[in-house]
């Protein structure tokens, strides 16, 4: 009986000091920058600005999500955003550099450069919530390093709505 409430004591004590996948449990306007860290651990990157700092953690590469949390000039938390989703996909703008586009998206989960169209282009897995399937954003720079385009792509799992029956 001891061993046992010793043993459920120490589990709480271990998941309570768990880092989190999404910061949950971290309010904006009450946590600090020590709470974020304590609860998602060490940023991915820290983007800076006059107006304050954002931290991203990118979950890929085979994670759907990028957690950007902005910071106000005072250190206040101000907002947890999930930015691998459709109204983050449409303020990539053509004409962008790429250091624009990781303040939006974060960090790409995969970069090719295809020599023949000279073009590079990163890629970001992402979920709509459905997980019959993989959807990507990828954003395609020209040669100067400017976006060039955007397209969305899925794949469908050899069972999938596009296999043979």
């Amino acid at each position: 009986m001891r061993f046992s409430l010793l043993a459920a004591a120490l589990a709480v004590v271990v998941l309570g000091a768990c880092v989190t996948y999404d910061g949950r449990g971290l309010r904006p306007g009450l946590s600090s920058p020590d709470d974020v860290r304590s609860a998602m651990g060490e940023p991915t990157a820290v983007h800076r600005a006059a107006a304050g700092e954002t931290w991203e953690y990118a979950r890929g590469p085979e994670g759907p999500h990028t957690y950007m949390l902005r910071f106000g000039g005072d250190g206040a938390l101000l907002a947890i955003d999930q930015v691998l989703s459709a109204p983050y996909f449409e303020r990539i703008e053509v004409g962008m550099d790429g250091e624009q586009v990781r303040r939006i998206l974060g960090t790409p989960q995969r970069v090719s450069h295809f020599a023949r169209r000279d073009e590079l282009v990163w890629d970001y897995l992402w979920s709509d919530g459905n997980h019959d399937y993989r959807r990507y954003f990828h954003v395609v720079f020209d040669p100067s390093g400017r976006v060039k385009s955007t397209l969305h792509t899925t794949e469908y799992p050899p069972s999938g709505p596009h296999s043979a029956r």
